[in-house]
């Protein structure tokens, strides 16, 4: 099956990504930071009120 899978769609193993970031994140250093900067794109990029604007803006020009 991940033969196949790999012919048809050659994405990279998703599972080496997860095992890496899984072992990075372990660092608190790097957790703090990971939860901040998620946190901080939640409020201003990834906001409703942002995100709702960007999409009315899209849709205005098509």
């Amino acid at each position: 099956m991940n033969f196949i899978w790999g012919i048809l769609f050659p994405l990279p193993d998703v599972f080496v990504f997860t095992n890496l970031f899984s072992r990075i994140i372990k660092n608190k250093k790097i957790e703090n930071y990971f939860i901040n900067r998620l946190a901080d794109l939640f409020n201003s990029t990834l906001s409703d009120s942002y995100v709702i604007s960007k999409i009315d803006s899209i849709k205005s020009i098509l």
